[in-house]
């Protein structure tokens, strides 16, 4: 049962206030202000499913007696499906204490492979930004489920990579290079960094690929092409080799699978043009008290 406190009629600070319907239906209630009471009479569902807001709200009378709840509320953030947590997604803050009503920035972080739809509070969408501001309020619960929603939605994505047997980087941007379809840089410790384009992507007994040479544009000691053959996963890509130059300095193999996880967006890094990758927003939230 909800704690709550009985405050004396003379020295109450509520009043009454009543929200009008234009079809006339009303609602009363208890607050310490006009702004409090037009906040929690807008809330969506205080008239009934599928109304947004009252038409007119109005002071009825000042210092009523009234029993007020404990104004504090719990919340938790649960990602759903919880598959999504197994490749790197999560929401912040997890879980808090807030007074009810307080404002608090919601931060989902999207990663490899997965398409953030937006907040939920049980089945109502509050909004599909990863980062929100949301009023954390409920007038009958004192602990609040939000739910960070997302959909498996496989496409290739710029950013690093680890490639999970040598431990070498692969720096990709698949959205267009110069004349190019995008553009590698492999990064390992046998050799300097090599830059690649994708000169094209096709497809092979039904299988996705693309054709990497060596970046025109830069002086580089040997000429290596590589065909890869890609499946993506729920971390990042799955590539099978076919070597155009078998004599390489990764001692890559025909056939050979390389798995790679994808690791975040490349941050402040330029080529040659002076463009940046894109970096997603993301980080700790802060609550506004």
């Amino acid at each position: 049962m909800q704690e709550v406190v009985v405050v004396a009629a003379a020295r109450t600070p509520f009043g009454l206030y009543k929200g009008i319907l234009g079809d006339q239906r009303c609602q009363d209630l208890a607050a310490n202000s006009m702004k409090e009471a037009a906040k929690i009479l807008t809330m969506p569902g205080v008239f009934g499913e599928g109304i947004e807001e009252p038409t007119i709200i109005k002071f009825v009378k000042g210092k009523i007696a009234v029993s007020a709840p404990i104004r504090h509320v719990g919340f938790n953030t649960v990602i759903v499906p919880s598959a999504a947590t197994d490749s790197g997604a999560y929401a912040t803050p997890a879980h808090a204490e807030v007074h009810n009503g307080t404002e608090v920035i919601f931060t989902a972080f999207e990663p490899f492979g997965w398409k953030f739809i937006g907040w939920f509070k049980n089945d109502q969408c509050l909004s599909t930004e990863k980062v929100s501001y949301i009023d954390v309020y409920d007038p009958y619960s004192s602990l609040i489920r939000y739910e960070a929603r997302y959909e498996f939605d496989p496409v290739l994505r710029n950013g690093r990579y680890l490639e999970l047997g040598r431990g070498y980087t692969f720096d990709f941007k698949f959205d267009g290079w110069s004349n190019y379809k995008g553009k590698l840089v492999l990064n390992s410790d046998v050799a300097p960094d090599w830059h690649f384009v994708i000169e094209r992507f096709d497809t092979e007994n039904g299988k996705q690929r693309f054709i990497l040479i060596n970046d025109p544009a830069i002086v580089q000691p040997i000429d290596i092409g590589f065909t890869m053959t890609y499946e993506i996963t729920p971390i990042g890509i799955m590539l099978y080799v076919k070597c155009g130059t078998i004599d390489n300095p990764w001692g890559f193999t025909d056939d050979e699978v390389l798995n790679l996880k994808w690791t975040g967006n490349i941050n402040n890094t330029q080529n040659r043009a002076g463009k940046k990758f894109d970096r997603d927003l993301s980080g700790n939230s802060v609550i506004l008290q």
